[in-house]
């Protein structure tokens, strides 16, 4: 029997994280999800945490080239999902146990639904300790996300979609391709198709955003070498049902995170000549933020957000990323396969 919806996971050399967020989607209240782990090139070490579960709702296909970020391995996922709704799920993300029932109950009328996230930092030095710092707004919109700070899209753990509005939009752009993020790129395109849209009012995901490059003005680790110990006692509260003892703790840290200054703010982002990105977009069919980034200079050509982004994540580079199709042709035949 088909299930209802597919949970589309990226991963990338982080086991621990991978754990936690498998752990998280096996703890929602909607039990009636497939899971596609799509490996971005890993070791085995990262299959053998998908294998662990012993879950047969989860599978794991396993790229054959590296893409280097999310984009990648996020399209094949759309490409291969077979159900009616399509969810994403980073590997260093969590859901809270509600979010699928949440989320499903509001695709009722919609075809694209936002969860809330509530955002954590590291707690100063602690790799171990962490600190919620704002959560979303309770309400946003399509074009508000076109025009606003990325942590306004951010993350796409709590996107839900209906799989055919996936297939009209098409796959996420490439870094090497862009002069912005994916997630900036595919966000614009998902305004001009303009789909139902709605959003959820109730925290539902952990959202992190350690930065831990530098302490104390001394070079740490990549990112992805940290361990999520933090995690732990989340995941705890979850399993046992305990979900809003999590979520007065959120609470206090946000009021906490707010007084202190260490919040970000949700203000709209300066357009051009006093237009919106929207609205100049409009006019002139021409994306501002792509186009300014462009025109800086040579530091922001197509490919330096992926270079930046992978050596802060895991202290490598990458020359090229592979063709798009490829990648989808070898990931459903290792699912045929398995």
């Amino acid at each position: 029997m088909k299930a209802a919806i597919t949970i589309v996971v990226a991963t990338y050399h982080r086991p621990a994280a991978l754990r936690n967020a498998i752990r998280s989607a096996r703890a929602q209240t909607m039990p009636d999800w497939r899971m596609i782990v799509i490996g971005d090139c890993c070791s085995d070490e990262t299959e053998s945490v998908v294998r662990e579960f012993d879950d047969a709702r989860i599978r794991f296909a396993n790229l054959p080239e590296r893409f280097g970020e999310q984009a990648g391995p996020n399209s094949v996922g759309m490409a291969l999902a077979d159900t009616d709704y399509l969810a994403f799920l980073n590997q260093d993300d969590l859901w809270l146990p509600h979010h699928l029932d949440h989320a499903l109950g509001a695709m009722a009328k919609a075809d694209l639904y936002w969860a809330r996230a509530a955002f954590f930092d590291n707690r100063g030095p602690r790799a171990d300790a962490a600190i919620f710092t704002e959560a979303h707004p309770k309400e946003r919109s399509l074009e508000e996300a076109c025009n606003s700070p990325r942590w306004y899209i951010e993350p796409m753990s709590g996107w839900v979609m209906r799989t055919a509005l996936a297939q009209e939009i098409g796959p996420m752009g490439l870094s090497s391709k862009l002069a912005t993020v994916p997630i900036d790129d595919y966000v614009l395109r998902l305004w001009q198709a303009a789909p139902r849209f709605t959003s959820g009012s109730e925290i539902a995901l952990l959202k992190e955003k350690m930065n831990m490059r530098k302490i104390g003005g001394k070079d740490v680790d990549p990112h992805y070498a940290i361990a999520p110990l933090y995690a732990e006692s989340w995941l705890d509260k979850m399993e046992a049902g305990s979900t809003d003892l999590l979520l007065e703790e959120i609470e206090e840290d946000i009021w906490l995170a707010a007084h202190l200054g260490l919040s970000r703010t949700w203000a709209r982002a300066d357009g051009t000549g006093g237009l919106s990105r929207t609205r100049f977009y409009e006019k002139t069919g021409i994306d501002t933020v792509d186009a300014s980034l462009l025109a800086a200079g040579s530091s922001d050509e197509p490919g330096f957000v992926i270079s930046q982004s992978l050596r802060n994540r895991t202290g490598e580079t990458l020359a090229s990323q592979p063709p798009l199709e490829q990648a989808i042709n070898a990931a459903r035949t290792q699912l045929r396969v398995r």
